[in-house]
C-alpha cells in the first residue's frame, strides 16, 4: 500500500483554508488546488510498503508517539516552494515551538534506517507546512501578490495529540486518503 504519516488539521482551519483555496481557486484555474479533507501536515511518506514493512513500521511509529506529549501548532503564513519566484507549490505555513513535528520525523526515520526498512525517505530537509496546491504550469500574479501579502497571517492553532497512518490510493480524480492506523501521542497507559 502507499502510505504516509501525518497530523490531522482541526476542523476550524480547514474551514479557513476551504474558504482561502475556494478565493484562490477562481483567481487561477492552472493549479491544482488540494481539496480541504485532504489537507494535512505529512510528517513522513513511505512510499509502497507491504504488510510485513508495515508491521514494523507501525511499532516505529508506536514507539515514537509514546515519546512526545501532546503540543500545539500555530498555522501561520503563506509561501511557495521552492521560492515565491518560481512556485511549484503554494504552501501554508506550520509554526512547532515545541519542535516536536522535527522530533518525530527525525526519530521514526531513524527508526527505519535501524530496521533496514527499503521504504521512501526525502532527502531533503523536513519543513512542516501545509500543501494547497500544486502548480502545473505558470502561476498568476494575482495568487503570487495574494501569498507576498499574506506571509505573515494567521489561520489558527489546534493541539496535536495523535497521528495516523494513512493508505493513498491514486485516482483520476485526486488522492483518496483512508486512515489505517491512528498513533495518540505520550505515554502509553
Amino acid at each position: 500500500m502507499r502510505s504516509f504519516l501525518a497530523v490531522d488539521i482541526s476542523i476550524e482551519v480547514m474551514k479557513g483554508l476551504e474558504y482561502l483555496i475556494e478565493k484562490f481557486r477562481k483567481l487561477d484555474s492552472n493549479i491544482r488546488w488540494v481539496k480541504a479533507h485532504n489537507i494535512h501536515i505529512t510528517l513522513n511518506f513511505f512510499g509502497e510498503i507491504d504488510k510485513e514493512q508495515s508491521f514494523i513500521l507501525k511499532q516505529i511509529i508506536e514507539d515514537t508517539s509514546c515519546q512526545f506529549n501532546p503540543f500545539t501548532v500555530q498555522i501561520e503564513g503563506l509561501g511557495a516552494f521552492p521560492s515565491i519566484g518560481k512556485p511549484r507549490v503554494i504552501w501554508c505555513g506550520v509554526v512547532d515551538q515545541s519542535q516536536s513535528l522535527v522530533g518525530i520525523n527525525r526519530m521514526i526515520r531513524e527508526g527505519i534506517m535501524k530496521n533496514s526498512l527499503s521504504v521512501h525517505l526525502e532527502d531533503r530537509e523536513f519543513i512542516p507546512h501545509l500543501t494547497l496546491g500544486r502548480i502545473k504550469r505558470k502561476c498568476s500574479d494575482k495568487i503570487i501578490a495574494y501569498v507576498k501579502r499574506d506571509s505573515k497571517k494567521e489561520f489558527g492553532r489546534f493541539k496535536v495529540d495523535y497521528m495516523t497512518l494513512y493508505k493513498s490510493i491514486l485516482t483520476r480524480n485526486g488522492p483518496i486518503y483512508e486512515p489505517v492506523q491512528r498513533f495518540d501521542i505520550g505515554t502509553k497507559e
